[in-house]
């Protein structure tokens, strides 16, 4: 399955960006987030590994992120891995 989403906001880039990094504003955007803890490399830089910690009631969901592309401003590619599934996801600026 492929989809895609866009958002425009009307900031400056730079600005934009240091919002999206800040992991404090992930509630904003993501359903259902919880938490992000680096388990392995540097936050943000291509090979860091983090568990992420999704809750939707009762249901909660433990995620494997790893940064395949960090090219901000432009992109920023992580593949996800779950025990029901595996997937990419590119954000782009």
């Amino acid at each position: 399955m492929k989809f895609s989403c866009s958002i425009q906001i009307e900031k400056p880039i730079n600005q934009l960006i240091d919002l999206w990094k800040d992991e404090n504003n992930n509630k904003h955007w993501q359903d259902g987030f919880v938490s992000k803890r680096l388990i392995e490399g540097r936050k943000g830089e291509v090979g860091a590994k983090s568990e992420i910690l999704l809750a939707e009631g009762k249901m909660k969901m433990e995620l494997l992120e790893t940064v395949e592309v960090n090219d901000l401003p432009a992109s920023f590619r992580v593949f996800i891995e779950h025990k029901h599934m595996d997937n990419f996801m590119t954000t782009s600026f």
